[in-house]
């Protein structure tokens, strides 16, 4: 634990609570209270296809056509499910708004998987495209559901999903590759829930230095502390990495995960990352850069800091944060690296980590709270960099039953925990 160079900062939102004070915001997280759409007004059911006629209904049997045209049509409550096909550029500069207890949902028509695609061409209006879904100011009490989305790989600044200046947002279930621009950009936005993504292969070619999800400068829209402003769980990402430097010449991000610069806008609400799986990716695993009041729970970091010329390199990772809690982190470094990266950060918390250091390594790679650990091996299934590895945990694994209880009661596949918790996202059952 480091506890080093504290800074004056004022500070409007909790700060410095106790383990089982802060810990207690993840009961509305464990059940599904969190930010999580609540009852439900009455609504309608539209539908779009590619086959469909924008001056139709958007019924099942005369669906509109396209997804810019829906999204124009939609008004507070309502659901639009998606048939399967491709949709280029059409959820651009979204402003639908929805409102408490009356969510629009956006998904996929059951069954199928339609196609969101994002590139740098101009979208319809002429404009720049930042995200295969971009929300902007109104935009809020939205949730998108069950997409492939894709970039071409080549887009320096496209996104999967990119907002600015919006809250409420679900994004849940989707499969975001192959863009340039990072997977999930969040900008000066709050009341954040990104559930159960598959999140890989992005951010090789933007100079701004994107990652696999990135949260970047929150804004506190409503003024309350409602739990957890921010919540990013049970998502995969994979082989996120920055190929191309800086204009700087560096190579700072294509992290799993990265909360930044809140502090920056004076943003002091909780955020929770917890039960998501990190592997192969080109920067570091959960990086909390001058970012204050974080709760990191149970995540497995596997072989993460894959770019060589990364600036700072640590599996879980701190530069001018404050009141950060780790518990219950399987935490698998490259040999030679960083398990912990504590940079001119305060009020720590390290509780019930497994590091797994199968070489020679030093105290100061490790964290060494209560409960933390240094194992040889970390007894997975089948781990790797591909979307297939799998991080099941095997009868003798050393992180079996380790874990400190929580109020995060679930796993990555949304299973119930054991009263014994194990270490890391996947329970053993």
């Amino acid at each position: 634990m480091t506890n080093a160079m504290s800074r004056p900062r004022t500070r409007t939102g909790p700060v410095g609570r106790s383990l089982a004070a802060s810990l207690l915001v993840a009961i509305l997280v464990a059940t599904g209270l969190g930010l999580s759409p609540s009852a439900e007004a009455a609504s309608s059911v539209h539908v779009v296809a590619p086959w469909g006629d924008d001056s139709g209904p958007g019924t099942d049997a005369s669906p509109w056509q396209t997804l810019r045209h829906a999204m124009g049509e939609l008004v507070p409550g309502d659901t639009l499910l998606v048939r399967e096909g491709t949709y280029k550029n059409q959820l651009t500069y979204v402003a639908a708004a929805g409102k408490p207890g009356a969510w629009i949902r956006v998904q996929a028509y059951p069954g199928e998987k339609p196609v969101l695609v994002g590139t740098d061409e101009p979208d319809i209006n002429g404009d720049k495209v930042w995200g295969a879904i971009h929300l902007v100011e109104p935009a809020a009490y939205l949730e998108f559901r069950g997409f492939v989305m894709r970039g071409q790989g080549v887009t320096p600044d496209v996104a999967g999903l990119s907002t600015w200046r919006t809250h409420h947002v679900l994004f849940r279930g989707n499969n975001v590759g192959y863009f340039g621009g990072g997977g999930v950009n969040v900008v000066l936005s709050e009341n954040i829930r990104i559930v159960k993504n598959n999140i890989h292969h992005n951010a090789f070619t933007s100079l701004n230095q994107t990652s696999g999800i990135s949260i970047y400068e929150p804004l506190d829209f409503d003024g309350q502390s409602n739990g957890y402003s921010i919540e990013i769980r049970n998502n995969r990402i994979w082989k996120n990495e920055n190929k191309v430097p800086n204009p700087g010449g560096l190579f700072t991000d294509g992290n799993c995960i990265v909360l930044d610069r809140y502090d920056d806008v004076d943003y002091y609400e909780r955020t929770i990352v917890a039960n998501n799986i990190c592997y192969g990716n080109g920067g570091r695993g959960v990086h909390i850069f001058k970012t204050d009041n974080v709760d990191v729970i149970n995540n497995t970091l596997y072989k993460n800091s894959q770019t060589e010329l990364l600036t700072g390199e640590g599996e879980l990772s701190t530069f001018e944060a404050d009141n950060v809690n780790f518990i219950n982190n399987l935490v698998y470094p490259r040999e030679g690296f960083r398990g912990v990266l504590p940079h001119l950060s305060t009020n720590l918390t390290y509780r019930n980590n497994l590091y797994v250091m199968p070489g020679n390594y030093w105290d100061w790679q490790v964290s060494q709270g209560p409960g933390d650990r240094v194992r040889a091996k970390a007894g997975f299934f089948r781990p790797s960099f591909r979307g297939n590895a799998s991080f099941r945990l095997k009868p003798w694994s050393p992180a079996i039953d380790r874990g400190l209880v929580t109020p995060v009661t679930y796993d990555w596949a949304e299973r119930p925990r054991d009263a014994r918790p194990d270490i890391g996202a996947i329970e053993r059952q």
